[in-house]
């Protein structure tokens, strides 16, 4: 297992996953615009794009916000599992 050590403050974290959540937001709600708008073949596309880029998001901000938190303990993660996670 590793740790995460210092990697980030809690308030480097906080700042990060406000850009995350905005960045992955803006882009799903740019898919589904084009959704709306762009010829029907297309459309699953942009849908798909759209929803990994507000889960994906999600998911990274979550990650990010555990790295950052201060706990009484040394909060761990394995990759794998981490990956698996998404």
């Amino acid at each position: 297992m590793q740790t995460a050590g210092q990697l980030l403050s809690p308030y480097a974290a906080f700042v990060f996953t406000v850009f995350l959540a905005g960045l992955s937001a803006y882009v799903a709600l740019d898919c589904a615009q084009r959704v709306a708008t762009r010829a029907s073949s297309l459309a699953a596309g942009w849908l798909l794009g759209g929803a990994l880029a507000l889960g994906t998001g999600s998911w990274s901000l979550h990650v990010v916000g555990v790295i950052g938190q201060s706990l009484p303990f040394e909060p761990g993660y394995q990759p794998l599992i981490l990956l698996a996670s998404w």
